[in-house]
């Protein structure tokens, strides 16, 4: 009986060892999708705030573009304007109301001029802190090559 016993024994034992091998594998399984649920929720944080940066961005770039754009055509009004005050001004017509819609050209251009040099410089800030970040390595140029 004693062989016997020790048989069983060795059997319960074997079976007892799978049994806590198969309880680790599978609380093993479950800390590592536990785990893989807290990376996915991190990684999707990041892209979301990536996201928002870049969206604050292109808002930001369009404004200022626009900007420029409208600066450039008063630039090209104030011009044409001057060229119109200087035929004028030698031909003697109109000479009054010619340098009435030069100088409304000129207040025009002077105030997207101001309103540039205030925007932009205080938008830029931001721009370089939110990319400054962002990037985690550093930027190659030629000369580091």
């Amino acid at each position: 009986m004693s062989s016997n016993t020790l048989r069983n024994n060795e059997r319960l034992s074997v079976i007892s060892r799978e049994h806590n091998f198969q309880h680790f594998l599978t609380r093993f399984e479950r800390h590592l999708e536990f785990l893989k649920k807290i990376e996915t929720d991190q990684m999707n944080e990041l892209q979301q705030q990536l996201a928002d940066a870049l969206k604050v961005q292109e808002s930001e770039t369009i404004a200022c573009k626009d900007l420029l754009i409208r600066r450039a055509r008063a630039a090209a009004n104030c011009a044409k304007c001057k060229r119109e005050l200087d035929k004028a001004t030698s031909q003697g017509k109109n000479v009054q109301q010619v340098a009435e819609v030069s100088r409304e050209t000129n207040e025009l251009l002077d105030l997207l001029s101001a309103e540039g040099k205030e925007r932009i410089p205080r938008r830029y800030p931001y721009v370089l802190r939110t990319s400054s970040t962002l990037v985690t390595s550093p930027v190659t140029t030629r000369d580091n090559i």
